[in-house]
């Protein structure tokens, strides 16, 4: 499985750390119990990505490296939705 990764506000990069979400809801006043549901399911979210998420992604990208890639991938992914 790929590592996970937060960039910081200050642009540094960091592994992903359930223990700091559970620490800061924990001060926040929430139960131990339910900070670590809490880390579990933003965990679970962020590394569980869609298809579609990736394909926004690689056509937001496309349009501004490859606007003519961009309208072709674009065209071949309703082609395919269309089968």
């Amino acid at each position: 499985m790929t590592s996970l990764y937060v960039l910081k506000r200050n642009k540094s990069k960091q592994l992903f750390n359930k223990a700091k979400i559970v620490r800061a809801c924990v001060k926040a006043g929430a139960s131990k119990s339910i900070a670590s549901d809490i880390a579990k399911e933003i965990e679970a979210k962020l590394s569980l990505v869609s298809h579609d998420e990736i394909a926004k992604h690689v056509i937001a990208m496309l349009k501004k490296k490859s606007p003519k890639a961009a309208k072709e991938f674009v065209s071949y992914r309703a082609k395919k939705r269309k089968k």
